[in-house]
């Protein structure tokens, strides 16, 4: 039997905080509009889920030179594209059009217990042949050498990218009800993302020692969270 297997990472306690409010009100039905507290949501969480899966990385492993600089350009260029997007999307959504995506929020947040602490993570499922290839790349390429596996890895990473982006971005726009114009700049951010997101993973393992490189197959593998992990 398979276990489910997520991409995720661990939401601060100000993007919590900002979830935990925004569905409390919608489920509560307040008068007041709750399009501006989502936004402020997103932008929070457009930064964390970057700076999880790109910046942190770098930090990690110290990287430097040409690859930090591919890194550091295209997560801000990701960064405005899926900010301005948002702001144009949702600013004008009424809160009856905002249940659904109150709901998908309230369906990413998973409690995950370790030791006496509680972790929220923002987590949502990935296929068995993702996970598998992710885990696959990283195992062999710690028994011989990283470089052989690199590009497996980056092809590997670029799955796990598109089906995070999928769910993260893509899922929830498709639950509002927007017209021609806020479709096609929900559609642009989205592939731009995508696009940029590739660009960097296909190139900087390229520019790793073979230590910088382990440490990012450890990073990727901390990425996957098994459903067994979940807390009850």
């Amino acid at each position: 039997m398979t276990t489910q297997t997520y991409a995720a990472f661990p939401a601060s306690d100000v993007l919590q905080d900002f979830n935990t409010r925004f569905i409390s009100n919608i489920n509560a039905g307040v008068g007041s509009p709750q399009a501006t507290l989502l936004i402020q949501g997103l932008n929070q969480f457009v930064d964390e889920c970057l700076d999880y899966y790109f910046l942190r990385p770098v930090e990690m492993v110290k990287l430097g030179g040409v690859g930090k600089k591919i890194v550091n350009g295209g997560v801000s260029g990701i960064k405005k594209t899926a900010k301005l997007a948002i702001s144009k999307i949702v600013c004008k959504l009424s809160n009856e059009e905002l249940k659904p995506i109150a709901a998908y929020i309230d369906s990413m947040m998973k409690d995950v217990q370790k030791g006496d602490k509680t972790i929220t993570y923002i987590a949502v499922p990935v296929s068995e042949q993702l996970s598998g290839g992710l885990r696959s790349a990283t195992h062999v390429g710690r028994n011989g050498d990283p470089h052989r596996v690199a590009e497996d890895f980056s092809l590997a990473l670029c799955g796990l990218i598109d089906e995070s982006l999928a769910q993260y971005f893509e899922e929830p726009l498709n639950l509002l009800h927007m017209g021609f114009l806020m479709e096609k700049i929900a559609k642009v951010a989205t592939e731009s993302t995508r696009s940029a997101a590739h660009t960097v993973v296909k190139k900087v393992p390229k520019t790793m020692s073979e230590k910088e490189l382990l440490m990012f197959f450890e990073f990727a593998d901390s990425l996957l969270l098994d459903a067994q992990a979940l807390a009850a």
